[in-house]
């Protein structure tokens, strides 16, 4: 859950389109390259996060019975949740929030 807390900076500056292109880039297209290429890096994603919780497991800051899998899919859909609410306007305080209180989930 470390990255959730800096969501919305990431999915908020003002230097770029609010959201994130991984997460939403492959909606409203039916190019099966630029769908096929998004799932991947989104996968990629969801990998280097669960390898992150199992070395806190096997380090001892996460439970031993924690389950790096979905707590790595639950951190995507956080994030995700995170990118398109900033892309439908929401504040960046009112995502830190959000973000916070998914971190004590």
């Amino acid at each position: 859950m470390a990255d959730a807390p800096r969501g919305p900076e990431r999915y908020t500056r003002r230097s770029l389109t609010a959201g994130c292109l991984v997460i939403s880039g492959d909606s409203g297209t039916d190019d099966p390259t630029v769908t096929r290429e998004l799932r991947r890096v989104r996968a990629e994603r969801a990998d280097a996060f669960a390898a992150k919780i199992r070395s806190d497991v096997a380090a001892g800051v996460l439970p031993s019975d924690t389950d790096a899998a979905a707590l790595a899919r639950y951190v995507m859909a956080v994030l995700s949740g995170i990118a398109q609410a900033a892309r439908d306007g929401v504040s960046r305080e009112e995502l830190r929030r959000t973000a916070e209180v998914a971190t004590r989930a």
